[in-house]
């Protein structure tokens, strides 16, 4: 039987081993002199000898080694085991962290990209997201994120697809980071059921994503001929104003007053919030003029709503399904084209895409901001016809 060693004798033992300090006690001595403490016991669950790490010899004393496993022997005795105990406790905590929803991993983590320090995201996009996660039924959000399958995702993704499939690339690109985030912080395992490549890609029969290349394809819009009527019946101002304006969503929903020369009509809307990242002064017709009188002046520098409309909740104010918002642009060219005598290219600068190449582009005087006006007042005229 192994003589059990004092303090002194083991700390001369260099060579790697293990060494007897107590009753069931030892002291390891790995390579490069790793000295750590171990309770050797047979076990009660098992029926086999186990070593269970009590810690490192400079954490604790021989003294503190002795009393930890005085108290493990009794335990022991009574069926206690305390490596099981140990896996138990982890699969416990593992079980614990993986019960989270998605919609509490989501809000969590919009919150952490708001609120870094370095480059947090712009309040816009925080509001984008939010928004977008907000086509999400209440059946999903609250399943458990670690439960979620493909299926799951196509499922919910179909509807919002189908409906405006802008929102469901927003959608399903902000699902496949979280699922990405989720597994790198073990709240899930196996592969992200929300992936793109390789995947939800190949179902283009579903989704098929919108052309980047052509901003006003793939946006379920209203037939012009209908606008008349609808605009006479809808009561949401930011909604008409951007209908008067042939503005894109984004542009409309976060119009500032500092942006605005009611004296000369004009509305310049910067660089820094157009998708083309130039300028763009936009002439106001009097009925979009009088949409911005009547608008609540307050603190906020947004005209409408304190810039807080979400997409999703402007989506609902049109109040017809299937229709979007950027299928106003849409109406308004198809408008333009068919039932008007402006040229192409006038059109085209009302609604701020780039015309002509960069040689072309270079050479023109002007943003043409008179002819630009007298298309927007013969469309004021054909949207408004049917105000009583």
């Amino acid at each position: 039987m192994a003589k059990k060693l004092n303090d002194r004798q083991l700390m001369l033992k260099k060579k790697p081993g293990r060494y007897l300090a107590g009753d069931n006690l030892y002291l390891v001595v790995g390579k490069g002199n790793a000295r750590s403490w171990a309770f050797i016991y047979t076990s009660p669950v098992t029926g086999k000898r186990r070593e269970f790490g009590l810690g490192s010899e400079k954490g604790m004393t021989l003294a503190a080694a002795r009393d930890e496993a005085d108290e493990l022997r009794p335990k022991i005795r009574k069926g206690f085991d305390p490596i099981e105990d140990k896996k138990s406790t982890k699969s416990q905590a593992k079980a614990g962290a993986k019960a989270i929803t998605f919609g509490e991993y989501v809000d969590d983590w919009i919150k952490a990209l708001e609120t870094r320090k370095e480059k947090p995201l712009r309040p816009g996009t925080i509001r984008n997201m939010r928004g977008a996660m907000k086509n999400l039924s209440e059946a999903f959000t609250t399943k458990k994120i670690a439960d979620i399958s493909g299926e799951d995702v196509i499922a919910e993704l179909k509807p919002i697809w189908a409906r405006t499939p802008n929102v469901g690339v927003l959608v399903q690109n902000i699902m496949e980071r979280v699922f990405d985030v989720a597994r790198v912080e073990k709240k899930r395992e196996g592969e992200n059921p929300a992936r793109w490549k390789a995947n939800l890609k190949t179902l283009d029969h579903l989704f098929l994503k919108p052309d980047p290349h052509d901003p006003d394809k793939h946006h379920p819009a209203m037939p012009y001929k209908d606008i008349s009527a609808w605009f006479a019946g809808n009561e949401c101002d930011l909604l008409k104003f951007l209908v008067l304006t042939a503005a894109r969503s984004t542009e409309a929903r976060l119009a500032q007053w500092s942006e605005l020369d009611l004296d000369q009509k004009i509305w310049t809307i910067p660089a820094a919030r157009m998708k083309s990242k130039r300028q763009h002064k936009v002439p106001l017709t009097d009925a979009a003029v009088s949409i911005i009188e009547r608008q609540t002046r307050t603190r906020s520098p947004f005209i409408f709503n304190g810039g807080k409309f979400a997409q999703a909740h402007l989506v609902k104010k049109i109040g017809v399904p299937g229709v979007t918002v950027h299928g106003f642009r849409s109406a308004f060219r198809d408008w333009a084209l068919e039932q008007s005598d402006h040229s192409r290219e006038i059109i085209e600068m009302s609604l701020a895409h780039a015309v002509g190449n960069k040689t072309e582009r270079a050479y023109r005087r002007g943003d043409a901001i008179d002819k630009r006006r007298v298309l927007l007042q013969d469309w004021e005229k054909f949207v408004t016809s049917k105000v009583t």
